[in-house]
């Protein structure tokens, strides 16, 4: 994609033009997938692992805990999401823990103090629309789950 992209100036008829075609095409979303992976989800485990001594053995979960970290893990950073995460499952027996309760546990702590935990620093409008995406991804996960 590289090759197509760097010889063009962005904001030119012929950028665009050609942004369209990559964009469109199914690897390019494989890599945006992968990018994310790489750079947001891996780290993540990595770093609940590592920092946390957290392992969420994620071979025997459903892949709705997966989709909850890769949220949580774009939303708050690798860094933020291990901390979130930790948290949240802080103190508990991960084994034994169903998977409606690490999601229970995970969007409470995203959610913590009305918003303010993680998100002191936005205005009262951005918790709000925050806290309301987080109910409704916590619902749909929960309905993925059934």
């Amino acid at each position: 994609m590289a090759e197509k992209m760097n010889p063009l100036t962005p904001g030119t008829d012929e950028f665009d033009k050609e942004w369209k075609i990559l964009a469109n095409k199914e690897e390019f979303g494989t890599f945006q997938h992968d990018f994310i992976k790489s750079t947001h989800y891996d780290k993540t485990l990595s770093k609940l692992s590592t920092n946390y001594k957290l392992d969420m053995n994620l071979d025997h979960r459903s892949s709705v805990i997966k989709d909850v970290i890769w949220s949580t893990s774009v939303q708050h950073g690798p860094s933020g999401a291990a901390k979130v995460i930790h948290n949240a499952l802080e103190g508990r027996d991960i084994a034994s823990l169903t998977d409606k309760e690490i999601i229970n546990r995970v969007y409470a702590e995203r959610s913590a103090e009305n918003g303010m935990k993680y998100f002191s620093k936005s205005s009262e409008a951005i918790r709000k629309g925050v806290i309301n995406r987080f109910k409704n991804e916590e619902n749909d996960a929960l309905k993925q789950l059934e």
